[in-house]
């Protein structure tokens, strides 16, 4: 179900140091990792946009007339931190989007039937969500020498994953003033704005692919 009043920003402005190339220009199955979670989030979207580097942003444009043809996305420039390329995403979006959902472009295995549980929960409980991942393995503390200082209870911890989602107003609001590099994702933007945040456990398999060998699981997964 296509809902007109949720725009999803696809972030994809990450230097991908740690992969050693563009890993968003890696195929995958019958497209490169970027179309994907354009390709997933496209069937309930009221509109799309993709945050680019400046450095690619033409390469991309390309590739999303050669492999989405007919999709319309809004392809805008990113900045010098996700705060700031997120606040450029949703800048473009139409007055008529009412919530946004924020997602990496590195999460090719997106799922679309996450998206709409988010969003209907966003309506139902007037909050923000994000979709997350509860932690099930041991939990240890170390110290700088890499020494066990103890076990961390587990219980109530969730490892944070996109997308996640808001009113498009209050984002803008808690994005004007996320300047501290602690604040890593939106969701954290939007607590210390004040903003009531909650997490929705996503049933499906949705791994970031940041290393060489992520993607070995992701083509088992696909």
């Amino acid at each position: 179900m296509r809902y007109p009043d949720l725009g999803v920003v696809v972030v994809a402005g990450g230097s991908s140091a740690r992969y050693g190339k563009n890993k968003l220009l890696e195929m995958l199955g019958d497209a490169p990792v970027l179309i994907h979670p354009l390709r997933n989030y496209a069937p309930v979207a009221g509109e799309l946009v993709l945050v680019a580097s400046a450095a690619y942003q033409a390469e991309y444009e390309k590739m999303l007339a050669q492999y989405l043809p007919g999709v319309p996305v809004t392809v805008t420039t990113g900045g010098d931190c996700r705060a700031e390329s997120v606040r450029n995403g949703l800048a473009v979006l139409s007055r008529s989007i009412a919530y946004a959902a924020v997602a990496d472009a590195a999460r090719p295995l997106a799922s679309c039937r996450q998206l709409e549980k988010l969003y209907e929960f966003a309506i139902r409980h007037h909050c923000g969500v994000i979709s997350g991942r509860k932690i099930v393995d041991t939990v240890k503390r170390i110290d700088a020498a890499g020494r066990i200082i103890e076990n961390v209870p587990r219980e109530g911890l969730f490892c944070a994953e996109t997308p996640q989602l808001f009113a498009v107003a209050e984002l803008k609001k808690a994005l004007a003033s996320a300047i501290d590099a602690s604040v890593t994702d939106d969701a954290e933007a939007m607590r210390r704005a004040g903003f009531d945040v909650a997490v929705l456990a996503d049933e499906a398999a949705n791994p970031k692919l940041t290393l060489p060998g992520d993607m070995d699981a992701l083509k088992e997964l696909l």
